[in-house]
């Protein structure tokens, strides 16, 4: 595990991270990855829990959107975790793009 999957939510949900460290969860582009994941899964959805699963936090839900509001998601960040995704994707393709454009290796 390194630092980004670290502070995208899949240890510690966003309400459990130290102030301090909100600048990494929310800069980092697993965590909009993550979160537009879980929206559009569990969104709408009801759960059938029964007695079996009672080691999972998610027993007493009936319904996905406690378990995205568990989380410390908003079913509503869904679009916008979109687009920031998509601006991730663009602004990475664009940095390798003038990378590989003014980088020369082997000889000349």
């Amino acid at each position: 595990a390194n630092w980004m999957s670290s502070f995208a939510g899949f240890y510690l949900r966003r309400p459990l991270l130290p102030s301090g460290y909100l600048w990494m969860y929310y800069t980092n582009p697993l965590m909009w990855t993550y979160q537009s994941m879980i929206t559009s899964f569990y969104d709408g959805r009801f759960l059938l829990c029964d007695a079996s699963a009672a080691m999972t936090p998610f027993v007493s839900c009936v319904n996905g959107n406690d378990v995205v509001t568990f989380m410390g998601m908003s079913s509503s960040n869904y679009w916008p975790a979109q687009a920031v995704v998509l601006g991730f994707t663009g602004g990475f393709m664009v940095i390798g793009l003038i990378l590989l454009h003014y980088l020369r290796f082997g000889s000349r």
